[in-house]
């Protein structure tokens, strides 16, 4: 539809709409200017490291034959030659040196100056010539340099074609040109007419491929070519929507890449199953930097994302890294909170096969420093590449680390440097109540305990249930937490198995049975039943928030997941076999604890094999053992205790996933379920159709005592939760709202006791939000009471805190009247310590070692024989 509109826009208008600036006459201009220039010719003049090692690497290419393409040699792997490799990036990892060779070495004269640099470029660029014409009536099979893979070496040789063409400008002659200008165009129209995600899918890496090849081939021929301005607007328009009336009808795309930060992106639910609009909505995944295609992925393409920002800028003087700042600055925050406490590892979800996956993307952090270079977080990005980021060794080679021309060309150590506030939680999505969708970024969270820390603790919550991207991983509801260096709760799909964290050999399953969520089976009554959907969830969610608060004490999350198991055939989403799931998750930041509270649903099963499976599932990188209600695991220098206080005897079953039984398809699909982890499934006995879990996870040092956990229930059970001795010594009462509506309705008053002893913080959750309550402690008496006039005030997610602390014990106490007199309650037994029955009168004073208080359970008698019970409030 939007390709419809705006193709009717464009042709109707007579105005001749122009928002770019025209591209500039000098060269090289392809990621380059005059100052830029001069500036890397002051770095190659003072024969600094990185340039001795450039031109080290040029000169080693500049030798090598460059090896005929054709399908038999496109895989092949010799490092004698200048060869096509993966997709051609072999190609383009002899090019770069190469240009920067040529360009820095090349006499200044007029015309053409050749380079033994140059020679070899344009032997590279006649060999792809010859392979094109060789092979191109077989464009739309894998024997093809270009189609290969879906048209997926399309961000190699862009860069490639584009650089070669600019760079060697004087060099090539107009034969040659004329020749590539052909190609450039052939390719062109190869890519608007067949390739994968040319013309939807914006979230997605091959979709921005095509946009930075088909971007380099317009700038690079400039004016030289009538359609160069049809490539850049047919690329521009991917970008951000400018409309162009040199873009046909066909190629107006149905969505673009700001429509995934700013305007609004359908997410699968629209898109590719079907469901009508008001059934689904549309989203921001990519606002907030949080990578919806996991950050090897997501950072691969946000190089060519922010390089194709650059391009523009220098090609023709619009800065439009300055129009879309608020996109790097949120790359930016997201990737300082996404790293994890050893410094080069980041948040794994997401990513599907890539061997390094797991750590951080030099090539990206790098240009974050180099686009925002005096600008704001232009200093942090600087701070966060240099100090922050730990470069991680595997082999004796840095990981991810920059190419000789990289580290020649983005690097500058003169640039300001300041860290960040060091804000412990981060997320793009909104705080407060009833969000639903919010301001539709990915409801994802991060937080952790503190910063620069070995031991620290960093976890991530997971409450999307929509798919935008054929990367997402089922994992609604899921939450994941790395000690250290070491996940010791994980999702098992996205871990090695050979058990380091690299992704090169993990399982690449995207089913929520390998999350830490709900695991919920019918039998195929209505849901799919594919391997795929192993566990219950699918594409067809929606993102539902009912409530969220992070800052410096707490991250609170309500979500209903429910939609997470829907079925993709509209409208049979009223037959789903979930009624509801909706998780409650607390993290109490100084106690380092973690809480989650599972509502859970299912309609009643008339299947042979009884009724549906419903199981919480928690993953580890180690074997777990399980005494009673409480799991332990123990990783590397961690240990994680998990203690399910609701059921109170739960059925707790330990699977070792290296052979999953997950896995009904036997032996050819081991590969996708088979991994080095274990997991504990944990289920009521009898399987109730309405069931609730309580549970607390602690991460720990290895070798710490389990933190004592008991349930607390408020005594008009409006309320359950846990009381908590932490680790660390710290003392929490944590409550959660039992109204099983999604959206529940804030408790207004509420009453419980407690083991008053020392000091106590209290964490409510599923209050009224911004009400004003009145909290009043008496003993061990808690009264919560909704009043204007109250002594606490709700946080907008309604959640109330509070602290406690022990009243000292009197040392005596007076009778009077028959009712006791001071911080006393009647109706309750005091203690002392001999345990003697004390015969007292009214008004008189009974002494007693205060000390010693509250041990035994005598009572005090009055002298006509009445007994009067009391309670010290607050005695330790």
């Amino acid at each position: 539809m939007k390709r419809i509109l705006l193709a009717l826009l464009y042709w109707s208008i007579t105005i001749h709409l122009q928002a770019q600036l025209p591209v500039v006459n000098t060269r090289p201009r392809i990621m380059m200017t005059a100052d830029l220039k001069a500036t890397l010719m002051a770095k190659k003049n003072a024969n600094t490291p990185e340039w001795q090692a450039l031109l080290t690497e040029a000169n080693s290419y500049s030798t090598k034959p460059v090896m005929s393409w054709s399908p038999a040699t496109a895989n092949t792997w010799d490092t004698n030659y200048i060869f096509y490799s993966y997709q051609a990036s072999s190609w383009e990892d002899a090019t770069m040196p190469l240009a920067f060779a040529h360009l820095l070495t090349k006499t200044t004269n007029a015309g053409a100056n050749p380079t033994a640099y140059s020679n070899k470029l344009m032997q590279l660029a006649d060999s792809i010539m010859l392979a094109n014409r060789r092979y191109r009536s077989q464009i739309n099979t894998w024997n093809h340099p270009l189609s290969r893979n879906d048209y997926y070496p399309s961000r190699h040789l862009g860069r490639i074609i584009g650089t070669i063409y600019d760079w060697c400008y004087d060099e090539l002659g107009q034969a040659r040109k004329d020749s590539l200008i052909h190609l450039m165009k052939q390719w062109f129209d190869d890519i608007r007419g067949n390739a994968y995600q040319r013309n939807d899918r914006a979230t997605g890496n091959y979709f921005f491929g095509h946009v930075f090849c088909i971007a380099h081939f317009g700038y690079a021929i400039g004016n030289d070519d009538p359609r160069s301005k049809e490539m850049i607007d047919w690329a521009r328009i991917r970008f951000d929507g400018t409309p162009s009336p040199d873009v046909a009808p066909q190629d107006v795309p149905d969505n673009d890449l700001a429509d995934t930060w700013e305007n609004g992106y359908n997410s699968y639910k629209v898109t590719s199953y079907g469901f009508p609009p008001a059934q689904a909505y549309t989203g921001l995944p990519s606002k907030g930097g949080l990578q919806i295609q996991g950050w090897s992925y997501g950072s691969g393409n946000n190089v060519r994302i922010l390089d194709y920002m650059a391009l523009v800028k220098m090609a023709t003087g619009e800065d439009i890294i300055e129009t879309k700042i608020s996109w790097i600055q949120d790359l930016v925050k997201a990737l300082h909170h996404s790293l994890l406490p050893n410094g080069h590892e980041i948040d794994h979800d997401g990513d599907w096969g890539d061997i390094y996956g797991p750590y951080l993307n030099h090539h990206f952090s790098e240009r974050l420093a180099f686009v925002l270079e005096g600008k704001p977080l232009g200093e942090q990005a600087q701070y966060f590449q240099k100090s922050e980021y730990k470069p991680f060794l595997i082999y004796g080679n840095i990981v991810n680390r920059l190419y000789n021309w990289e580290k020649f060309y983005f690097p500058n150590t003169t640039r300001p440097s300041a860290p960040f506030d060091n804000q412990l939680w981060y997320s793009g999505f909104n705080q407060g109540h009833n969000l639903g969708i919010g301001n539709r970024t990915s409801p994802v969270f991060l937080m952790r305990n503190k910063w620069a820390d070995s031991t620290a603790t960093w976890a991530v919550f997971r409450a999307d249930a929509a798919t935008y991207d054929d990367h997402k991983h089922f994992a609604g509801g899921s939450f994941e937490i790395c000690r250290g260096g070491s996940y010791i709760l994980t999702n098992a799909s996205n871990v090695g198995k050979s058990g380091y964290p690299l992704l090169g050999d993990n399982t690449m399953a995207e089913n929520s049975g390998a999350n830490n969520t709900l695991y919920f089976d019918d039998f195929g009554d209505y849901q799919q039943t594919g391997s795929t959907f192993k566990g219950g969830q699918g594409y067809y969610g929606k993102d539902d928030l009912k409530a969220v608060q992070m800052d410096d004490s707490l991250t609170y999350v309500r979500t209903d997941l429910s939609s997470c198991y829907d079925k993709s055939y509209y409208p049979e989403i009223y037959l789903r076999k979930l009624n509801y799931f909706i998780r409650g998750f607390l993290y109490l930041r100084s106690s380092n604890l973690f809480l989650s509270y599972d509502q859970i649903s299912a309609k009643n099963s008339t299947n042979p094999q009884g009724q549906y499976k419903k199981h919480l599932r928690w993953h580890f990188m180690a074997n777990p053992t399980v005494n009673g209600n409480l799991i332990k695991s123990s990783h590397r220098g961690s240990d994680i205790y998990i203690k399910t206080l609701i059921p109170a005897n739960p059925d707790i079953s330990v699977v070792d996933e290296s052979n999953n039984p997950d896995n009904t398809s036997g032996p050819i699909m081991n590969y996708y379920f088979n991994s080095p982890t274990w997991r504990t499934e944990v289920k009521y006995s009898d399987n109730p159709l309405e069931q609730e879990f309580l549970t607390v996870l602690q991460s720990t040092i290895r070798n710490t005592t389990a933190p004592t956990i008991d349930n607390i229930n408020s005594t008009d059970g409006k309320m359950k939760g846990a009381v908590v001795t932490a680790n660390n010594g710290k003392k929490e009462i944590a409550f959660f709202n039992t109204d099983l509506n999604p959206l529940q309705a804030g408790i207004t008053t509420t009453h419980y006791t407690f083991p008053n002893s020392g000091d106590i913080r209290h964490t409510i959750c599923g209050v009224v939000p911004n009400a004003k309550y009145q909290v009043t402690v008496t003993g061990n008496e808690v009264n919560i009471v909704h009043n204007a006039n109250g002594n606490r005030t709700a946080s907008m997610a309604g959640v109330l805190q509070f602290m406690t602390t022990a009243v000292p014990c009197p040392n005596e106490m007076t009778f009077s009247n028959s009712v006791a007199t001071g911080n006393y309650k009647t109706g309750n037994t005091i203690s002392t310590q001999n345990g003697s029955t004390t015969q007292i009168q009214n008004g008189t004073n009974v002494t007693f070692d205060a000390a010693k208080a509250i041990i035994l359970n005598p009572t005090f008698e009055a002298q006509s024989g009445s007994v009067f019970k009391a309670q010290i409030g607050g005695c330790n």
